[in-house]
């Protein structure tokens, strides 16, 4: 990354990081953007430069810095004049637009952008939730998974074969990738397209599609006895009673609707609200500590 080239949004979510946040070291802000503590001390040295651009020039009105010359990780980084320059809001039109464009890229970006992306457009929805104005947004497109994922996939399938995948799954604070050897059986379309696999220990477990970034074939094959009792699972969904409950929980709750059979999820503000069957007082307390403080509100249904 040469001098000139960092985006004003990078710029000011460092600015409103260091804002939020006391004593924060080199280290630790590399970490929290996901690039080395070098790449940082470049991008925080860029803060203060003069963008010349088409013979125009921009200033950055953040004023960001480095305590020590010689930069070490543990170096602490200082922000100031921030609070002066404010926040630019937004109107009803512009993020309409704004959600439009996100909703464009999420369908041609590079399959790793695509979580930073979604990411994005929950902040967007949730702020313009805030102010009344849920209703006039539309709900997130549908994603697929790259072709050759499918490819591999689907041969998968009809060969009878494991597969190696690299799955991202949801987090409170931002998804995080996984590599797991799953042994495929079929396919679901609701309330996602999901793969129903077992894992390496002969769990029932779905995958959802756009959450499959890479896939290659393994040796070994899905024997039947494993096969019945995937489809056998998979038939007992669709017969779950019990007593349903809804659970109100802050971002990062999803995968009980992908792991539960007759779970559904909705979105509301801030908050994941998922309905499901419960047929065991213990079951149902041991995935509330499962879930920790993820969890805000427990309700009969």
């Amino acid at each position: 990354m040469g001098f000139g080239d960092l985006s004003l949004v990078r710029k000011r979510a460092i600015a409103d990081y260091l804002l939020g946040k006391a004593d924060v070291t080199l280290a630790e802000l590399a970490t929290r953007f996901d690039v080395s503590w070098q790449v940082m001390r470049e991008e925080i040295a860029q803060l203060s430069t003069i963008e010349l651009v088409s013979g125009a020039f921009f200033e950055s009105p953040f004023d960001i810095w480095i305590d020590d010359d010689e930069p070490t990780p543990d170096s602490l980084v200082r922000v100031g004049n921030v609070e002066s320059s404010g926040i630019p809001a937004l109107s009803l039109p512009e993020v309409v637009a704004l959600l439009a464009a996100t909703d464009i890229a999420m369908l041609t970006v590079d399959q790793h952008d695509i979580h930073a992306l979604s990411a994005l457009r929950e902040r967007i929805v949730a702020a313009t939730a805030e102010h009344g104005y849920r209703s006039v947004l539309w709900p997130a497109p549908q994603l697929q998974a790259p072709r050759e994922v499918l490819d591999i996939l689907g041969q998968a399938l009809a060969d009878q074969r494991a597969v190696d995948i690299d799955y991202w799954k949801g987090g409170v604070d931002r998804p995080h990738r996984i590599s797991a050897t799953v042994f495929p059986v079929n396919v679901v379309y609701t309330p996602h397209p999901l793969l129903i696999a077992a894992n390496a220990e002969g769990d029932v477990r779905r995958y959802r599609f756009d959450r499959i970034t890479d896939a290659r074939l393994g040796q070994r094959s899905v024997s039947r006895r494993l096969a019945r009792k995937v489809h056998s699972h998979v038939i007992r969904e669709h017969e779950v009673t019990g007593e349903r409950v809804r659970l109100w929980c802050h971002p990062g709750a999803q995968w009980v609707a992908e792991e539960i059979p007759g779970a559904n999820l909705q979105s509301s503000g801030n908050y994941d609200i998922i309905e499901l069957p419960v047929r065991d007082k213990a079951w149902l307390f041991s995935l509330l500590v499962r879930l920790g403080k993820t969890v805000v509100r427990l309700e009969k249904v």
